[in-house]
């Protein structure tokens, strides 16, 4: 997590990490609870370990398939999405694809697929290790295939909740949860900004080095 993207800048200051609010939870029998609690710690736990050796295939076998096809949505989109389609998108995808035509030329990302994405940006450590190192979850709830922590930050609880899918058999972190509080945060900013394109522009600049500038905005294959 971190920048509150799921490839978060290195040098811009960063909100805290915000995750999507899941309620409305039914109660477990206390004993599968128990068991669901620990596996659900050990599953965050052991991404967090993978992010912060910055081991991407661990990572990637830890997270939802949902959050996979989102890499590879955004690989795509890196290559082939129109500026104005690219446009009308939500700030947290724009920054998200931005980012990739910024820091990839296109023989690299066509030789990715989602989960090769989110390998190299883990090994890169692109996903957020600052937020990753400073949370704990608590207060597990879990509804059938899907649960969810409560998130403390430096030892404050809050009322957020990060949420997993069980798949396969296993649980695994949604990072998507963090998509739409996301992107909601970062169009304030762009707002007290002034210019949306070049707020974008510098976050990305800050973020990976070098200078962004209007190219970006233009499909890499072309």
């Amino acid at each position: 997590m971190g920048m509150v993207t799921l490839f978060s800048m290195r040098k811009v200051p960063r909100p805290v990490p915000l995750f999507l609010v899941v309620a409305a939870w039914v109660a477990v029998p206390a004993a599968v609870q128990a068991t669901e609690e620990e596996t659900l710690s050990a599953t965050f736990d052991a991404y967090r370990v993978a992010v912060l050796k910055r081991r991407g295939e661990d990572a990637a076998d830890l997270v939802t398939k949902a959050t996979i096809a989102y890499y590879q949505s955004n690989r795509d989109d890196a290559l082939t999405l129109p500026r104005d389609d690219l446009e009308s998108r939500p700030i947290i995808d724009q920054i998200q694809i931005l980012s990739l035509r910024h820091y990839l030329g296109a023989a690299e990302l066509q030789g990715m697929d989602g989960r090769g994405l989110f390998i190299w940006a883990v090994n890169e450590g692109l996903v957020g290790e600052n937020g990753v190192r400073r949370i704990e979850l608590t207060d597990f709830l879990v509804r059938g295939e899907e649960a969810t922590g409560l998130v403390e930050v430096g030892g404050q609880r809050s009322t957020i909740r990060f949420r997993f899918a069980r798949e396969d058999g296993e649980w695994r972190l949604d990072l998507l949860s963090v998509l739409a509080p996301a992107s909601t945060v970062m169009e304030a900013q762009a707002r007290k900004y002034g210019d949306r394109r070049i707020f974008i522009e510098f976050l990305i600049a800050q973020g990976f080095g070098g200078q962004a500038g209007d190219d970006i905005w233009e499909p890499l294959a072309r």
